[in-house]
């Protein structure tokens, strides 16, 4: 499965997609677009619809099976409906001189395995930064903090061009590397 977001693109991340043989998708929308689009149906592969919400949008949320929420803080880590969490490594904060300032700690990962959130890997977000050395870093960190509290960690390229995306293999292989 992968997660991308389309830019009314969507017929050809679909079709790059099925070159590299992803067989589920989904489509990630803001909630004004999650409510007028509509999922085609495609051959050989399952398409699912989310919603990417913003920290206002919080309380707003229908009901749906994928929701996002992309750089949260605090009250993003406690909404009980947001099941998927992701770009927390993308801050403008500085590092600390011992440990990084992944946007992740002890206090946050227990709020997130009492509720059983995910947290997401940005493929993208590694792709496009400047400071990959940093990020890869950061989501060291996170990754081990995860493993400690027994919280789910999954890659997904979150691409909104169709050559941003990567197959899943070389997503699970981040995970393992990290």
């Amino acid at each position: 499965m992968d997660v991308l977001i389309p830019k009314g693109n969507e017929k050809e991340l679909i079709d790059m997609s099925k070159r590299l043989g992803e067989t589920e998708l989904v489509f990630l929308y803001s909630l004004k677009e999650y409510k007028k689009k509509e999922i085609s149906k495609e051959k050989g592969l399952i398409i699912h619809k989310g919603l990417l919400i913003n920290e206002s949008e919080i309380n707003k949320i229908p009901e749906c099976e994928y929701v996002f929420l992309e750089n949260p803080n605090r009250s993003g880590f406690e909404a009980k409906k947001v099941n998927h969490l992701f770009n927390i490594e993308d801050q403008k904060k500085i590092d600390f001189i011992h440990h990084r300032n992944s946007g992740l700690n002890q206090v946050l990962a227990k709020e997130m395995k009492n509720i059983e959130k995910k947290l997401c890997f940005s493929y993208n977000l590694l792709l496009k930064s400047n400071n990959k050395n940093k990020i890869l870093g950061r989501f060291k960190q996170n990754k081990k903090i995860c493993n400690k509290y027994k919280i789910n960690i999954e890659c997904f390229s979150f691409a909104s061009e169709p050559y941003e995306l990567r197959q899943t293999d070389i997503r699970k292989a981040l995970i393992k590397i990290l």
